[in-house]
């Protein structure tokens, strides 16, 4: 009996260790749909060099027209979608832990890499170069009261004879309305 208790608690241990992991963290889509029509100030459809981050703004702070010159320095990157210029849309995912709520994804800035998104207002921005030049640069900032990152990351209850998975958050330039 002792033989079978030694051999078969660490196991139990580590299927423990392993469920919670599968829980640690919730996964985020994004993106537009296919064929949308994405176009810049003049009018122009997009085309190569553009920028789509998912990203938040450091604590406390809010973007304004009066403070766009600190928007860099205070963006937090949680992702950045690839874009497919010829089906006109774009689209990424990451995953956002839910105890240090950090993001997984490898587009994530040195400043991102310890930002905690849990809670924040996520935001999408658009642009061909973060240097602000008359005439030359694009930037599109926009969000919806929808696009939050997870408070705390709730977990629910799925059929046994399912993925065990975290259903993910879905988040669509769509949401946005005309």
């Amino acid at each position: 009996m002792e033989l079978f208790l030694r051999s078969t608690i660490p196991a139990l241990v580590l299927l423990i260790a392993s469920a919670g992991h599968a829980r640690a963290a919730i996964t985020i889509n994004w993106g537009s749909p296919v064929d949308s029509v994405l176009r810049d100030s003049y009018g122009s459809t997009l085309g190569e060099g553009m920028h789509f981050q998912l990203g938040a703004f450091a604590e406390s702070f809010v973007p304004t027209f009066e403070n766009i010159d600190s928007w860099e320095s205070n963006w937090r990157v949680f992702d950045e979608a690839d874009y497919s210029v010829g089906d006109g849309y774009f689209t990424g995912t990451a995953d956002i832990a839910s105890v240090t709520g950090l993001s997984n994804s490898q587009d994530a800035t040195e400043a991102s890499a310890t930002f905690n998104f849990l809670g924040k207002n996520a935001y999408l921005w658009v642009f061909n170069s973060k240097v602000p030049t008359l005439w030359t640069t694009q930037w599109t900032l926009v969000r919806d009261a929808t696009w939050v990152f997870p408070e705390q990351l709730e977990f629910p209850v799925l059929p046994e004879d399912c993925c065990g998975s975290v259903l993910p958050k879905d988040w669509s330039l769509s949401d946005l309305g005309v």
